[in-house]
């Protein structure tokens, strides 16, 4: 009895083997899909690090300017910034340079 019952599958197979093709072409996209999936969700990834850097990046960049910004409010950072980058003094002090042995000549 058993054998009666799995004596037609040879046949079904054969009548109904494009469905089996179906299925199995199906299977191979999916397969496709997903490692091309993984490839893209790999790339995305990096590319997020990347932007997520670039935002501390730029964050810790904000963070300098914005003091410097409420710094130039303040008359000590002004004379600071006055007497180290263009070498402005006030009365009755005197002006030092110091030359280093490359500058001699």
């Amino acid at each position: 009895m058993i054998r009666r019952d799995f004596a037609h599958l040879p046949k079904t197979i054969l009548v109904n083997g494009h469905v089996i093709i179906a299925i199995c072409a199906a299977f191979l996209l999916y397969l496709y899909s997903r490692d091309k999936n993984g490839v893209q969700v790999s790339a995305l990834k990096k590319q997020l690090e990347q932007i997520e850097m670039t935002i501390d990046q730029e964050q810790s960049r904000f963070k300098d300017l914005d003091l410097a910004l409420k710094s130039q409010s303040d008359p000590e950072y002004v004379e600071l910034i006055l007497k180290t980058k263009l070498g402005v003094k006030k009365r009755g002090e005197e002006k030092v340079v110091f030359i280093t042995s490359d500058e001699k000549g």
